[in-house]
């Protein structure tokens, strides 16, 4: 059997784990394997950076596909386990499961496959992955497609990292995250009051120069559900109590439209919102909590070496 594309890997990888059972993804490539039949040379062909099995990297897209339509969750690191909703898509045996099935009947996949709607412009078109070659394509714009493909599902795995840590542990990473920007020298520094749930209103200080003529203020939520014009009020409240004018608040969600309307009414106070999309563009950007995989050289011929005077 032809190596098998991603989409095809899907319904075989649910029904591997249609046994209710925990199993390391080791053991998924295992049996996807013997499902498809393949060969050695098929088992252990590269990616063209020859860092990674093909057929691996493929049941990593069909995995995180379906994790994030809700038929396959994480128990640990690498080990996972069929839903309660995966139970249910695993009768319905005569359907083939693919992205656009996936998004037509689990409208929980949607923001993952269209991307965030408020994603810089660059990743708009972020496509899906794909190892066909499209001759239409510059393969420049193919290796940039790639790489903002890749970037975009780091940025999903790490929001999904954030939000399994605890409060305390969100609260030291916008603290890191601050200091890899250049504010602060420490999370002593910049933290205050922090270390509970319900901290009230202010995270944290950040000392826009030296001496700490100008502060900003820090408010971090690490919540599922999206950010009201209330938890706004409260934190513009909060910043009048400091006769504060600057305020930033990071959450691992969304804002409601309320939320970002109810900055208007902030009088002579400048408040920056950051939400989780936006957190894990920084986080990449000034590696936190990533490290660096991969790196390669674009080379082109250098012209002037060729010139003769």
């Amino acid at each position: 059997m032809s190596m098998p594309k991603y989409e095809q890997i899907m319904r075989p990888l649910l029904n591997v784990l249609a046994d209710n059972k925990e199993h390391r993804l080791a053991e998924l490539i295992i049996g996807l394997v013997k499902y498809f039949k393949l060969t050695d040379a098929e088992k252990f062909q590269l990616l063209p950076s020859g860092k990674q099995e093909i057929f691996v990297n493929r049941v990593g897209w069909a995995k995180t596909y379906m994790q994030k339509a809700g038929l396959i969750s994480t128990v640990s690191r690498g080990v996972y386990k069929i839903t309660a909703l995966g139970k249910q898509e695993f009768k319905s045996q005569n359907t083939t499961i693919t992205t656009k099935y996936l998004r037509n009947k689990y409208p929980q996949i949607i923001d993952f496959i269209d991307g965030w709607k408020n994603k810089p412009d660059h990743l708009n078109n972020t496509p899906e992955p794909s190892t066909e070659i499209n001759d239409s394509i510059d393969p420049i714009e193919t290796i940039e497609n790639e790489f903002n493909q890749l970037n975009y599902q780091l940025a999903n795995d790490l929001l999904d990292k954030v939000i399994a840590n605890p409060p305390q542990f969100f609260e030291n990473l916008i603290a890191d995250l601050l200091i890899k920007m250049g504010y602060g020298s420490s999370r002593e520094d910049i933290l205050k009051n922090s270390g509970h749930s319900g901290d009230g209103g202010i995270d944290g200080v950040i000392k826009e120069d030296i001496l700490g003529f100008d502060k900003i203020y820090v408010q971090a939520k690490r919540w599922g559900n999206t950010i009201g014009s209330k938890e706004i009020r409260d934190f513009v409240g909060a910043l009048q109590m400091q006769n504060a004018t600057k305020g930033l608040f990071v959450t691992t969600s969304k804002y409601a439209k309320s939320a970002i309307q109810s900055l208007s009414k902030a009088n002579n106070t400048n408040i920056i919102l950051i939400d989780g999309i936006k957190l894990a563009e920084l986080m990449i950007k000034y590696n936190v909590g990533v490290t660096i995989k991969n790196v390669y050289k674009l080379k082109h011929i250098d012209e002037d070496y060729f010139i003769i005077d």
